[in-house]
Parts: C-alpha cells; sequence; structure tokens
C-alpha cells in the first residue's frame, strides 16, 4: 500500500498520529489542567491575576491571526494545486489538525470570553473536539479506501 503514497502524504499521517497520540497522553495524565493551572499560578504569583484579561486578549488574538495567516497561506499555497481524492483525503487531515492544535491552544490560554464560548451551555470544546477528530478520522478512513482500490 507504501508505495503508492506521496511522501508528504506519509508525513501527514504520521504526524496526525503523533499528534493524537500525544492530546491521549494529555489527557489521561491532565497536561492541559496541569499547564492551565500553572499559568493561572505563575500570574497570581505576579499579582496579574486580576488582570489576566490584559494578557489573554494579546495571546488569544495572536494565536488566532497566527492560525488564520497559517491557514490562508497553506490554502492559497497547497489547496489550489490539489487535485486527485488521495490529495484532498490528506489535506483534509492536515486541515484537522491544525484545527485541533487551534482548539488545545485556545483551551490553554482561555479568555473569560472564550471561555464562554467553549465551556457555555453549547459545549462547543466538545462539539469542537469531537467534530475535528470525527473530521480527521474520515480523512483517514477515506485515504485506505482509496489506496485499497488502487486508485
Amino acid at each position: 500500500m507504501q508505495q503508492h503514497q506521496q511522501t508528504w502524504h506519509r508525513h501527514v499521517w504520521l504526524l496526525l498520529a503523533v499528534l493524537f497520540g500525544a492530546l491521549i497522553v494529555m489527557r489521561m495524565f491532565g497536561l492541559e489542567e496541569i499547564i492551565r493551572d500553572g499559568l493561572r499560578t505563575l500570574l497570581r504569583g505576579e499579582g496579574s491575576y486580576q488582570q489576566r484579561q490584559a494578557i489573554q486578549r494579546p495571546l488569544v488574538s495572536f494565536i488566532l491571526v497566527l492560525f488564520t495567516a497559517l491557514l490562508s497561506f497553506l490554502a492559497f499555497r497547497f489547496l489550489r494545486q490539489i487535485r486527485g481524492r488521495r490529495n484532498y483525503a490528506s489535506a483534509a487531515g492536515a486541515g484537522a489538525g491544525l484545527a485541533m492544535i487551534l482548539l488545545l491552544l485556545l483551551r490553554i490560554t482561555s479568555l473569560h470570553v472564550v471561555d464562554k464560548v467553549l465551556y457555555g451551555p453549547f459545549r462547543f470544546n466538545w462539539i469542537a473536539d469531537v467534530g475535528i477528530t470525527l473530521v480527521a478520522l474520515g480523512a483517514a478512513a477515506r485515504y485506505v479506501m482509496i489506496l485499497r482500490r488502487g486508485h
């Protein structure tokens, strides 16, 4: 099956496997909460916790701008050139991986307003987490089906 894969396909699927493996380990050991609590402790120690929004707003804005710029660049640079079902499946997997990293960064550096969106009554955090995971899983399944058919 691997002789038909392009190198960047292998890299995408390997990096996605590593990312989701790391997310599993992070969830098992509560590392996300440990990091978030460490940041809060650091802010409290500096006496900046009450003004955390002044720190979090630029940080969250930076993360959103950085990811928007990165996704725009990747879309402009690569998506225009993509042809073929394997390429589309690999690109969808890569996009899901980037979206998961964005969600993780937003959860770690969450701002009160972001918390309301992520953890509010609609549980956007859960919906995004499960949705992104399903997109990555669907893209991987599609890729494997295409490879098995020999196309």
